[in-house]
């Protein structure tokens, strides 16, 4: 980015010259508001930032965000690919690109005027970033990212470059995130993905968008883009997804819980070590479970030249979806969860994990139909300590075999009561291999806390290796082995 050195002195000669004609700022503003209003003077984002001279316009029903500047103070900034300076006034660029875009995104224009060498740009009162950041919900917080990702593409799309991105510059309407100064915006068809377009990344072949003044403004530092606004995102989640956690115990209150033994407990169910997050649940941090997926799904890669998916069943906070996620031979991971306060947790920890291949979704064991997910390719499923909690297995397992995973790994509960139907868990499992048509179900490990099987339903047949790489999960030296066997097994697989 490059800065105009006129704009830049006509800025510090003009700022704040509209002091001197107060009755000028009340003209204007009564020619475009037809009742009482009192002009309280705010104070700028940083100084001098835009340069702006900034009020809120209060009447009895309404309050309104106004900026005046100086006319000559024109947008400022060129990017390296541009050829010359957009010579508008900085507020009368901003007022076009708010009357084009005209959405829930960016703030409602109220009036742009120029008068007597000043521009006056009003539009609606909103609440700033910070102001309105802390009160949000997890959910909330989330939806806001969505929602300005979202918004941030369309104006890709459009060939629309705002460059100044960042919490300076956002605002909410109730929990909605708004878009605002597009002093500085310009048209700019980016030929390239939007993932490496200037208001995602900050940087590419057409240029470099501003940088974020960390040292005068306690920020993050970066460039004023998406990249740098997701890790002010994943602070605030982070500090509002610890609050919520508390409250996501897998209990009696939990209406999925059909464990009517349960002892009361007071910790989440899986044990969460992400991004500064450390809280051990009721199934442990060093869960061997993760190794022995890593390992089936490493198998099946090596094996197969098929895509790979993976879905969880009852995933809870989505430990197992994270560990799928980040294995390259894994086009998606999907966590399918009944109780909602779990599915928003998982999506905060897969923002906070860039876990970009998970999602989650609701889903209620034998009532649920798996074929509704439109997943393709082969699929590898994990059903680790879920099936003692469906009530209706009949229908939850011709669901399955309609869409039958290459691969189902269990975990059962050992207590006896949960198999009325067939009396007894090994009763179960028999039954379970012979409905779905598997052709052996393999008891291939134990969980070191619950001391419950893992049951491998597939139609292969165990070799020696697996059984050694089975008796290794858990042991720190796993993921070495693994990464020899690939290296070893897989060669070049990933590059097909």
């Amino acid at each position: 980015m490059r800065f105009s050195a006129e704009a830049i002195e006509n800025k510090k000669i003009q700022l704040d010259a509209i002091d001197k004609y107060p009755e000028l700022v009340k003209d204007v503003v009564a020619g475009h508001i037809d009742e009482d209003f009192t002009l309280q003077r705010l104070r700028r984002y940083w100084e001098p930032g835009g340069g702006a001279t900034l009020y809120c316009i209060v009447t009895k029903v309404s309050r309104y965000f106004l900026k005046v500047k100086h006319a000559s103070v024109f947008v400022e900034s060129m990017l390296e690919s541009e050829t010359d300076y957009i010579r508008l006034p900085s507020l009368q660029n901003e007022a076009n690109f708010l009357s084009i875009l005209q959405s829930d995104d960016v703030p409602d224009l109220l009036f742009y005027e120029e008068r007597n060498g000043f521009s006056f740009l009003a539009m609606e009162m909103l609440t700033p970033f910070a102001e309105g950041v802390d009160t949000l919900l997890v959910s909330e917080l989330l939806a806001a990212w969505t929602d300005l990702e979202s918004f941030v593409r369309s104006l890709y799309d459009r060939g629309i470059v705002h460059t100044d991105l960042h919490e300076g510059n956002l605002c909410f309407r109730k929990s909605r995130i708004v878009v605002c100064d597009f002093e500085e915006a310009r048209c700019l068809a980016q030929h390239l993905p939007f993932t490496e377009s200037l208001d995602y990344c900050g940087q590419n072949r057409y240029g470099e968008v501003g940088s974020f003044p960390s040292e005068t403004n306690k920020g993050i530092p970066g460039l004023t883009s998406l990249l740098r606004l997701k890790e002010v995102f994943k602070s605030r989640i982070r500090t509002a997804l610890l609050r919520y956690l508390v409250e996501c115990k897998f209990d009696h209150t939990c209406s999925f819980n059909a464990d009517v033994l349960q002892h009361e407990d007071s910790r989440i169910y899986q044990s969460v070590d992400c991004d500064g997050i450390l809280i051990t649940g009721q199934r442990p941090l060093l869960d061997g479970r993760k190794h022995i997926l890593q390992y089936l799904l490493a198998k099946h890669w090596i094996e197969s030249k098929e895509a790979l998916h993976h879905i969880d069943l009852g995933s809870n906070l989505g430990t197992f979806c994270f560990v799928a996620a980040t294995v390259p031979y894994v086009s998606a991971s999907i966590g399918l969860e009944a109780f909602d306060r779990y599915i928003v947790a998982a999506n905060a920890l897969r923002f906070l994990y860039d876990a970009e291949k998970a999602s989650f979704v609701r889903f209620v064991c034998g009532e649920s139909k798996l074929k509704d997910l439109g997943m393709g390719g082969e699929i590898i499923c994990t059903m680790l300590s879920v099936y003692h909690h469906v009530e209706n297995r009949e229908f939850f397992l011709s669901d399955l075999l309609s869409n039958r995973p290459v691969m189902l790994l269990a975990e059962f509960a050992t207590q006896e009561r949960y198999y009325p139907e067939r009396g007894s868990l090994v009763a179960e499992i028999e039954y379970i291999r012979d409905y779905l048509g598997y052709k052996a179900a393999n008891t291939v490990s134990v969980s070191s806390d619950y001391k419950r099987p893992l049951v491998l339903f597939s139609d292969g047949t165990l070799k020696k290796i697996d059984n050694i790489y089975f008796r290794m999960a858990g042991k720190k030296f796993f993921k070495w082995a693994l990464s020899v066997l690939i290296t070893a097994r897989g060669a070049g697989r990933l590059n097909r």
